[in-house]
């Protein structure tokens, strides 16, 4: 991990600005987690599930916006790019047919886990979800306040937690909570030197392919031990 006052005050800036967009980058193999409709959080193909206060570090560099486009549970077309760049914008992107609601915005942060039975275990995060959305916006908020306060202490360290509320026609709906446990000094490389060496990658691009077999069972977690 490497410290440089004027990349974090860059990033800070460019941050800040994207915050202001979020109003209405994936790593390269890097499995994909997300909040299951049972509330649970899980990753990658086998539907791994996330041990109970386990503690995740953000890779400030990896945070990235863009736009997702949903046919009929499938994924039509994806563009994201680095909040450190230029923003995408949704006039822009084609017009696909069989889409069901149009380019919707989406969010995306790269975490490495910390603690538990997960420890340097890394997995991509991406939402369109109004919940998630929103929990990646007070993340986002959360860092450029620190880049403020403190700019030798910026990569957050997150617990993956879950809230949930009463919808009239669906029932329990949970919605994802990334609490902040603390900030840490140094941050992950945006582009790491050496490969082997680096615990966070920079992240590329990527459409994830959904399997049309069945999911395996998902492995039950105990809590991290406190």
């Amino acid at each position: 991990m490497s410290t440089d006052l004027t990349n974090i005050q860059n990033l800070g800036s460019a941050l800040a600005a994207s915050a202001t967009r979020l109003q209405s980058t994936d790593g390269d193999g890097d499995p994909f987690l997300k909040l299951a409709k049972s509330g649970d959080w899980i990753y990658g193909a086998d539907e791994i599930e996330v041990q109970e206060k386990s503690q995740w570090l953000v890779n400030p560099h990896t945070l990235s916006e863009g736009f997702v486009n949903w046919g009929d549970g499938e994924l039509l077309g994806e563009e994201m790019g680095l909040m450190t760049g230029d923003p995408i914008v949704s006039h822009s992107l084609p017009v696909i047919a069989g889409s069901k609601r149009g380019w919707e915005k989406q969010l995306g942060l790269q975490l490495y886990c910390m603690t538990g039975e997960d420890k340097g275990t890394q997995v991509l995060y991406k939402t369109a979800s109004k919940g998630g959305i929103k929990a990646a916006r007070a993340l986002i908020a959360a860092i450029v306040s620190q880049i403020n306060s403190d700019p030798t202490q910026i990569s957050p360290v997150i617990t993956l937690d879950v809230d949930s509320y009463k919808h009239k026609q669906y029932g329990k709906i949970y919605t994802p909570e990334l609490n902040i446990v603390n900030f840490v000094s140094g941050m992950p490389t945006a582009a790491p030197a050496a490969p082997e060496t680096a615990a966070i990658a920079a992240p590329e691009v990527v459409v994830e392919e959904v399997s049309t077999d069945e999911a395996p069972a998902k492995r039950r977690r105990r809590p991290v031990a406190s």
